[in-house]
Parts: C-alpha cells; structure tokens; sequence
C-alpha cells in the first residue's frame, strides 16, 4: 500500500496559509459518497504536495474501508508542471488502494484537456473508472449512476488553500 507523505513547513499546515510559493489553488468538499475537487491557477511541486496531504486527510478520515467517487473540477486550472503532475500521478495509486472507484473530470479550456490527458496517462493503468464532461452536473450525474452520489448539500469537510 502507497504511503504518501511530503514534508510542507509546519506553519503553512496549521495556519492553512502557504508560506511556500504556491500560485494553485484547491478546494476540497466532502459529500455523502465521495469528493469534489476544484482546482485554479497554475501549479507547482509545493501546491501539489499541499493537495495530496489535504486529499489523504479527507480520505483517511471520512472513507476509511469505503468505495467512493471523485469529481475533479479541472476546468480552471491554467497551468500544471511536470514535477507536480508526478505527484498527482502518485495520488491516483493511493486513491485506487483507499477506495476511490470512479473519477468524473470536468473541463471547458484547451489547455485543461492537456492537463487531462496527462493525468489520465496513469489513471489507464489503474481500476478506477473515469470519464470527462464539459459540465459540472453531467460529472454528478455519471457518478450517480454508478452509485456515488455527490448532490448531498451536507458538507462534512471544507479546506481551501490560496
């Protein structure tokens, strides 16, 4: 089993606040059968390792020994490097071990289907089943059918880094 850590400076941590370069931003949601990710801006090393942490601590906290859905809102992320598509690519490994079963992406820009692309290179060798939408509630309904369901208003974890 894939144990991912990376080491960010304590301060950025607790206080939710980066003191490290980090341009991207993300937001996590927990629903009732899954996650909702967004994601902005232009990324680096330092912000995908400050996703991947966030992403284990919601995982590891709300879906332990639990199949769940994810919807990835790629569909403002402008810019991505190759050293934090590697961290990425290493989150879908340890995504497929915890449960994660479906992977709706949404996108609209060109430069989003890139990213897409990219990322999807791994996700072909693994079981987790994914699909792409232009639209935010096509991806919701895609995971519906396939018992995920990501409409619940309740939101039980919240965590934005800018």
């Amino acid at each position: 089993m894939h144990n991912l850590q990376y080491k960010l400076e304590e301060s950025a941590i607790i206080s939710g606040i980066p003191s490290l370069n980090m341009d991207g931003i993300f937001h996590i949601t927990e629903r009732k059968d899954g996650v909702i990710c967004k994601f902005n801006g232009c990324w680096n090393k330092e912000d995908a390792m400050a996703f991947s942490l966030s992403f284990q601590e919601c995982i590891k906290k709300n879906y332990q020994y639990k199949k769940w859905g994810l919807v990835k809102d790629i569909s403002d992320w402008r810019q991505i490097s190759d050293d934090a598509i590697i961290v990425l690519e290493d989150l879908i490994s340890w995504s497929e071990e915890h449960g994660q079963v479906a992977n709706a992406y949404i996108y609209q820009e060109e430069l989003s289907f890139e990213v897409f692309s990219s990322m999807c290179a791994k996700e072909l060798l693994s079981k987790i089943h994914y699909k792409k939408f232009n639209g935010f509630e096509s991806g919701v309904v895609w995971l519906k059918k396939l018992g995920f369901n990501l409409t619940s208003e309740q939101t039980k974890f919240h965590k934005v880094i800018t």
